[in-house]
């Protein structure tokens, strides 16, 4: 399991009212569950602070509630709900408090560290729009696939980390979130063999060139899972690229699919659906769809 861009593991491990996180869900229903926290998060362990340093570039930020609100669809502003939120906003506190300091590098983002925590509309995946962020996460990379593919969105280091845990651990299911997509494309490009099957959760780089898609694990089977609010969020780009991958990747592997909770009935639902008051229910279907 792969947080988004300046989330760490407890998205997955928990939740801010004390729900069990996916990592329970599972692990009960038999699957051996890792979360990985990428190195660009000063928590990791990971992080070359030595790079940073001699950097003109790259920064410490954090998100900022005010940024990450309306963004991730908890309603239009702060303290602003949409009536049918899932997510346990009387809880926020926990959440902001499990925000980690991460390397950002090209742009605000969400909020610099020991700044005002607001931040502005700058280069980091998880904080932009769409279509502004597939231009400015491009600066990120150094390697890029044409038609959309996930490796250019990807951070080097968290590639390079990503491979190594697969080839530690062996052919798995890769789960990501949001900006984690793009790391985790790559990996999937690069070790098809270690990659099972592909559930995106909301992503960046989602690949639209069939060739790319094709390289990703081999023809594994692929994911998409969507929340709601998506146009107010402005996430209507990501969306339309993921389901673009899963009609490619449907071609040659008819269990490939985009799962978008609005179209099933289930309304509310945010950009940290893991954590919302219904995550076992989105859970279990990934889950089955997993067994299928």
């Amino acid at each position: 399991m792969v947080p988004g861009l300046g989330l760490s593991p407890y998205i997955y491990t928990t939740t801010p009212d004390g729900r069990r996180g996916w990592v329970e869900y599972f692990a009960e229903a038999g699957h051996p569950v890792y979360v990985f926290n990428p190195p660009r998060n000063v928590d990791s362990g990971g992080l070359d602070t030595g790079a940073l340093q001699n950097s003109d570039s790259a920064s410490l930020s954090r998100w900022s509630i005010d940024r990450a609100w309306p963004t991730w669809g908890f309603g239009p502003e702060v303290g602003d709900s949409y009536e049918d939120v899932r997510y346990p906003v009387e809880s926020v506190d926990q959440l902001v408090a499990s925000f980690p300091a991460y390397v950002s590098t090209g742009g605000g983002g969400g909020g610099r560290q020991g700044g005002g925590q607001t931040g502005g509309r700058g280069g980091d995946q998880n904080s932009t729009s769409a279509d502004s962020t597939e231009t400015t996460a491009g600066t990120q990379t150094g390697s890029t696939t044409g038609g959309g593919g996930g490796s250019r969105f990807a951070s080097p280091q968290e590639t390079a980390a990503l491979e190594a845990l697969l080839n530690r651990i062996g052919p798995s299911v890769l789960l990501v979130h949001s900006a984690g997509g793009g790391s985790g494309f790559a990996v999937a490009q690069t070790v098809p063999d270690l990659v099972e099957r592909i559930v995106a959760v909301e992503p960046v780089g989602a690949p639209t060139d069939p060739q790319t898609v094709a390289e990703m694990g081999g023809d594994a089977p692929f994911m998409g899972v969507y929340g709601d609010y998506v146009d107010e969020r402005g996430q209507t780009g990501r969306e339309e690229a993921t389901q673009t991958t899963a009609d490619i990747a449907g071609e040659t592997n008819p269990a490939s699919t985009l799962l978008s909770l609005p179209d099933e009935g289930i309304s509310g639902n945010t950009h940290l659906m893991m954590q919302d008051d219904n995550n076992g229910e989105i859970a279990d279907r990934i889950i089955t769809w997993i067994g299928d």
